[in-house]
């Protein structure tokens, strides 16, 4: 499959805290912006991905958009976790051949209607999960993610400055992303610190923000994407894992609960398929719900070793000028909380060489999903 496959166009609707607008009438209005970045029409779509979490139907959004024949269309389970691997399951279709050209989306309104941050029941699925956690007072997912940064800093001496680290280098990208929620709106140490204490050690900043958007993109052959209208951004590899014992999020039940089981897993097939290794990447979008993930994650795909990354990205490691530029477009810390779908969309970007925070001369681009529950993540390459 390596490089079989291109992303031939990108498309979002703007990233707001409040959208009056429905789900559908969103991923609508992000696929449309991506037939028009590809110079295709939506007519040429055969084939749907998406994640089971997406409340737009594929059958709601094919009538929408006027689709006929198509020949593909499947979903992603575990939300955050599934992004990359719509994207790669598209990849497959058209590689076997099943579709010619796939859509895939994610069209959320986390802010105005399903604060996917706040207290919820839980799916039914994973109610034999939670049947333990909420009565013990673990119902948000910050709250979960709180006892796992916890205890990374009590087994690596991980620092809350550390932690801060992770929240003023993405939005430090937002700052000078237009697009980007909290573009032109600087923080500072001083600021983090300020910041309520949502659930210790995670302060406001630590947390990503709840948004109203859609993004979609759309993946052909190899072949076809060299006639279109945007550089193809070539999908080199994707992969998933899962670890032992895996719950909904907080899988307290594993030995470690600090060493992201399922990236490491999603990592070993990822850099197998791709037949290179952490150093030759050199951009990076990595999942950033919540900034101790984002250490967890960065040791699990193996850009640091384990239990280094507090002091590797207090470094200035994920900067501009570092040794591994991330989440350049501000993330889901800064630019918007969208499953992670709108850092796959800056991951094509950096390798188009059109971010408006471009990393010079980028050819391999990679990108990770939500780690946590059963994940996923890409390689991109020019």
């Amino acid at each position: 499959m390596r490089e079989s496959t291109a992303v031939i166009g990108i498309g979002h609707t703007d990233f707001r805290s409040r959208e009056p607008r429905t789900e559908l009438r969103m991923a609508v209005e992000a696929t449309l912006a991506a037939c028009d970045d590809a110079g295709i029409r939506p007519s040429a779509i055969d084939g749907l991905c998406t994640v089971s979490t997406d409340l737009t139907g594929e059958n709601n959004l094919a009538t929408a958009l006027d689709l006929r024949g198509l020949r593909f269309f499947a979903e992603v389970p575990f939300g955050g976790g599934g992004t990359c691997a719509a994207v790669g399951l598209a990849a497959m279709a058209v590689a076997s051949g099943r579709a010619s050209t796939v859509l895939c989306y994610r069209a959320l309104n986390g802010r105005t209607r399903q604060r996917l941050g706040g207290a919820q029941l839980p799916d039914p699925r994973f109610v034999k999960d939670f049947q333990f956690y909420i009565p013990a007072g673990l119902s948000t997912p910050a709250q979960i993610a709180a006892v796992i940064a916890r205890r990374h800093m009590y087994q690596y001496g991980t620092t809350q400055r550390q932690l801060a680290a992770v929240a003023l280098n993405s939005r430090g990208y937002a700052l000078t992303n237009p697009a980007a929620r909290f573009f032109g709106v600087p923080l500072t140490l001083e600021d983090y610190e300020r910041g309520r204490m949502v659930a210790d050690p995670l302060r406001l900043y630590d947390c990503c923000v709840d948004s109203d958007a859609a993004v979609a993109l759309l993946v052909t052959g190899a072949g076809e994407a060299r006639d279109g209208r945007q550089r193809p951004v070539y999908i080199m590899a994707f992969a998933q894992g899962m670890g032992s014992r895996t719950e909904l999020m907080p899988s307290f039940s594993r030995s470690d609960i600090t060493c992201a089981e399922e990236a490491r897993e999603c990592a070993a097939a990822l850099w197998r398929s791709a037949a290179i290794d952490p150093r030759d990447v050199d951009v990076a979008q990595v999942y950033d719900h919540f900034t101790p993930m984002v250490l967890m994650a960065l040791e699990a795909y193996g850009f640091v070793p384990r239990g280094e990354s507090g002091p590797w990205v207090e470094s200035g490691a994920l900067g501009r000028h570092g040794t591994l530029p991330t989440n350049t477009s501000g993330g889901q810390l800064g630019e918007a909380y969208v499953n992670g779908m709108n850092q796959i969309i800056e991951a094509v970007r950096q390798v188009r060489g059109t971010s408006v925070n471009q990393v010079p001369d980028v050819e391999i681009s990679f990108v990770s999903s939500g780690s946590g529950v059963p994940t996923s993540a890409l390689l991109l390459r020019r």
